[in-house]
């Protein structure tokens, strides 16, 4: 059996650049071009290591590629709460539906690929790396995980900043506060419709974190921290959605009335210690209009 293990290896590594190639060139084929989901969407802003933004989501989002807008989303249940000592307080906006849902992508013809040992030999685990720095001075890195069988990509994994001391500041245009991205990771997750034989996006995850330099008006340096964290909860549909929400506005502005009875009866997103901690500190501060500032609908 050892030749032939040798063997399969061997012939994984000199095809890998077609492969993927093709894998590509099939990505658009091997969605469902037009299907309507139910999905949870969670959101965690730390500043340090202190929460100080929740926001929960239930909504229904359609996607459909043969338009040019092609996503909607309704908005049917939602909790969200903020927390800032306004003395030290920096805007962080949160990114729209947009952003959300059409994370970095790398040129094939500026990336080295190479095949990575997977679980599961109907599936094959392909690393990409940029061949040069981008603009921030860095080496865009990830992987695919892509069925051999039809060519789909049933996984996606992007890390933008390598090097994250190389990253230039920037200013924020008002206050002229510095601020830089120093990680910026993407894990996004493709599953396949057993009705529709074809592939919908069934869960994704962003880990961006960004360094704010401390000035006149700031105490000392801190670093934010957003989680977010998006799942389906079932098979695609042709149900046609009322879109209520604009897919280009920062997801944190959703205005949407507080269902107590929805969300203390679903178990989707329950609240670890660590936010009903948050919660509670909320509670404890509301009167203190001079030190906090609280914005939410719970």
């Amino acid at each position: 059996m050892q030749p032939k293990i040798f063997e399969l290896k061997d012939v994984v590594v000199t095809n890998v650049d077609p492969f993927i190639k093709k894998a590509l060139d099939k990505w658009a084929g091997n969605l469902i071009s037009n299907y309507t989901s139910n999905f949870f969407l969670r959101n965690v802003l730390r500043s340090d290591s202190t929460i100080v933004k929740l926001q929960d989501i239930y909504g229904k989002k359609n996607k459909n590629y043969a338009q040019k807008e092609n996503t909607k989303i309704e908005i049917l249940n939602m909790r969200k709460i903020s927390l800032f000592e306004k003395k030290n307080r920096v805007d962080f906006s949160f990114p729209d539906f947009n952003e959300f849902f059409s994370p970095p992508f790398f040129i094939i013809d500026k990336c080295t690929f190479k095949d990575e040992d997977y679980k599961d030999a109907d599936y094959r685990k392909i690393l990409f790396e940029s061949k040069e720095k981008d603009s921030w001075g860095q080496i865009v890195k990830g992987y695919f995980i892509i069925n051999r069988n039809d060519y789909a990509i049933i996984e996606y994994y992007i890390t933008m900043c390598d090097n994250p001391e190389a990253v230039p500041y920037k200013k924020i245009l008002l206050s002229g506060t510095l601020h830089r991205t120093i990680k910026y990771n993407r894990l996004i997750h493709f599953t396949k419709s057993v009705a529709l034989n074809k592939y919908y996006l069934s869960n994704s995850k962003l880990d961006l974190e960004v360094e704010v330099l401390a000035d006149k008006r700031i105490e000392k340096t801190f670093y934010y921290n957003l989680a977010m964290y998006y799942f389906v909860t079932n098979e695609p549909t042709n149900e046609i959605i009322k879109s209520n929400f604009a897919v280009d506005k920062d997801i944190f502005k959703v205005k949407f009335p507080f269902s107590e009875k929805f969300w203390n009866n679903q178990n989707q997103l329950p609240l670890t210690n660590e936010l009903q901690d948050f919660l509670k500190k909320v509670s404890e501060n509301r009167d203190k209009k001079k030190e906090y500032e609280i914005i939410g609908n719970f």
